[in-house]
């Protein structure tokens, strides 16, 4: 996949980032490329940042696209253009996934069975 391809954004409510919010999906095949919205109305999915124990996905921040992989491994771009995952940051109780911010990348990845497990990111 080159740099201008699409990446299909399997979020609820969504096919594409493009098609829901006026953003293109850009970058390589599963890549957690993702754009922290500022309103709820202009995200397509509701995250609660939570502890450890609350937490269905473990999520580890990194500093480059080429270092996201994967549902897991986030790379937070300040372009929404160039994002695969608009989010807004919550409160739990308006939350579709609680998350929690980890320092390994072999902690992050999924804590239980979630309904949004592999649609996150997907090709």
């Amino acid at each position: 996949m080159s740099h201008g391809d699409s990446i299909e954004c399997a979020v609820p409510g969504s096919k594409r980032a493009s098609d829901a919010r006026g953003g293109r999906c850009r970058g390589q095949a599963l890549m957690a490329c993702v754009y922290q919205a500022a309103s709820p109305g202009e995200a397509q999915l509701r995250v609660a940042i939570v502890g450890r124990g609350e937490a269905d996905l473990l999520v580890r921040r990194v500093g480059s696209r080429g270092l996201a992989r994967g549902e897991a491994r986030w790379f937070i771009t300040r372009d929404r253009q160039d994002a695969g995952l608009w989010i807004h940051f919550t409160s739990i109780g308006m939350a579709e996934l609680k998350v929690c911010f980890v320092d390994a990348d072999g902690e992050a990845g999924w804590v239980r069975p979630h309904r949004l497990q592999g649609r996150l990111i997907t090709t």
